[in-house]
C-alpha cells in the first residue's frame, strides 16, 4: 500500500514523481532502519536496512536500534506511517523522533526535474487521489520519508 503522485494528474501530460509507502520501524535519532535482512541467497547478503525495507516475507524487524539500542516507541493507527497510507493519519506531516514508523519515496523523476517541473505554474501537483499539494505542502509530506529511493527514476511503476 502507498500513495502515488503526479504533476498533471489524469491529463494526457500527465507525468507520475513517485510513491510513498510505509517503510517500518527507523531510528530518526540515528537515521538507521531496524529491517534486519535474512537472505536466502549469498548475492542478497548486502541487502538489509533501508535496501530491504520493501521486499517482503524474508524479512524480520530488531526490536531495537542498532546503534543507540532505543526501542520501538508504539503509535496509534492515527498517528503511523501506514495510519497516513489508509487515510487515519491526518495531522501534519512531520520529521519524528526516537524509533518510529517511517516511509520511503520512491521517485520515478529526479529531485532535479521536480523542481524544473515545479517552475511551470501549468504543472499541478496531485496525489492518485486527486488531491492537491503546494510546493510547501509536498516538501513536509517528504519529512516523513527519510528513506528516499532512486532507482526507479526513468522507469514506470505505480
Amino acid at each position: 500500500m502507498g500513495t502515488n503522485y503526479y504533476f498533471n494528474y489524469g491529463s494526457e501530460d500527465e507525468v507520475h514523481i513517485g510513491k510513498r509507502s510505509a517503510a517500518g520501524w527507523y531510528c530518526w535519532d540515528c537515521g538507521v532502519s531496524l529491517m534486519n535482512h535474512v537472505y536466502d541467497k549469498w548475492e542478497d547478503r548486502d541487502r538489509y536496512g533501508e535496501q530491504a525495507v520493501h521486499f517482503g516475507k524474508d524479512n524480520n524487524w530488531l526490536s531495537s536500534c542498532p546503534i543507540c539500542d532505543g526501542v520501538v516507541q508504539k503509535e496509534s493507527i492515527g498517528e503511523s506511517s501506514s495510519g497516513r497510507e489508509l487515510g487515519f493519519n491526518t495531522s501534519k506531516p512531520k520529521r519524528k523522533t526516537g524509533v518510529k514508523s517511517c516511509s520511503s519515496f520512491g521517485w520515478a523523476i529526479s529531485p532535479l526535474k521536480f523542481q524544473e517541473m515545479f517552475k511551470d505554474n501549468k504543472n499541478i501537483l496531485k496525489d492518485e487521489y486527486g488531491n492537491p499539494y503546494n510546493k510547501e505542502d509536498f516538501i513536509e509530506l517528504l519529512k516523513e520519508c527519510p528513506i528516499n529511493n532512486y532507482d526507479s527514476v526513468g522507469t514506470e511503476f505505480s
